[in-house]
């Protein structure tokens, strides 16, 4: 399984980084199952700089934040271009949305005047359950809810013998620690400098992720979701201190097999 990083940056990243999106390759030379962790600003054509021909099997999105979405839109212009549809593609990318999910995509499509079947038309478009559990092509996913401003949910990947857990965006959450329990890797959002010290969290800082990868048994740590002006090697230096876990810091482009 490798995991290549499409987009590390938050809702307004740095000059040349994408927001969230992460690409998952299983199989031999990474041409078994292929999934799109989340689609969120810049994702569509970093993910055709990879594969050109967009042929990925799954996207899963965590929440319905336009960082993590909204690039979805982008992407179905590569399948078709004609705004009133086509019939369907030999070949349909089944798209997993949170509850509420399709609901929140139509008002989108809505506001933009596009077509209430823009990508319903292209797309095999599902809402998972809260707690889904799900396996294809020797790919499992399970789905466990963070804590965030709206509802969000982690993502957890097992193939090829490994896994990896993608945090969506969150605040320090149980049931998140308890979705990455010993992977071998967990991409954490690290939005934060300082604690959220509001009724309703929803990041992370660098400690809080190597917190809950250590109460994991996390294997590596992978800090991601970075806003504008981060200094994301301090970050890492300061989730190093916080942890015995090792700690990568993300980048759009960062390549690692698990």
């Amino acid at each position: 399984m490798r995991l290549t990083v499409l987009g590390s940056g938050a809702a307004c990243p740095a000059a040349g980084q994408n927001s969230s999106g992460y690409l998952v390759e299983t199989g031999p030379d990474n041409n078994g199952h292929r999934l799109l962790l989340d689609c969120g600003h810049g994702i569509a054509s970093a993910l055709l700089s990879e594969r050109p021909a967009a042929d990925i099997d799954d996207i899963w999105v965590t929440h319905m934040h336009a960082d993590h979405f909204i690039d979805l839109l982008a992407l179905r212009f590569r399948i078709t271009r004609d705004m009133a549809g086509l019939p369907e593609p030999e070949r349909r990318i089944s798209l997993h949305l949170p509850p509420g999910g399709m609901t929140r995509l139509a008002a989108i499509l809505e506001a933009v005047t596009f077509p209430l079947d823009f990508c319903a038309s292209t797309f095999r478009v599902s809402e998972y359950a809260p707690d889904e559990d799900s396996e294809c092509d020797g790919v499992g996913v399970r789905v466990s809810p963070g804590t965030h401003y709206i509802p969000s949910f982690a993502l957890r990947v097992e193939a090829d013998g490994a896994a990896l857990a993608y945090s969506g965006d969150t605040a320090p959450s149980a049931a998140v620690t308890d979705l990455a329990r010993d992977v071998d890797l967990f991409i954490c959002e690290a939005a934060l400098d300082q604690p959220e010290t509001g009724h309703m969290p929803g990041h992370c800082t660098p400690e809080q992720a190597a917190e809950m990868a250590r109460a994991a048994g996390a294997k590596r740590l992978l800090l991601s979701h970075f806003w504008y002006g981060t200094d994301t090697e301090r970050f890492g230096q300061r989730a190093r201190a916080a942890g015995p876990t090792p700690v990568d810091i993300a980048h759009d482009g960062y390549r690692r097999t698990i």
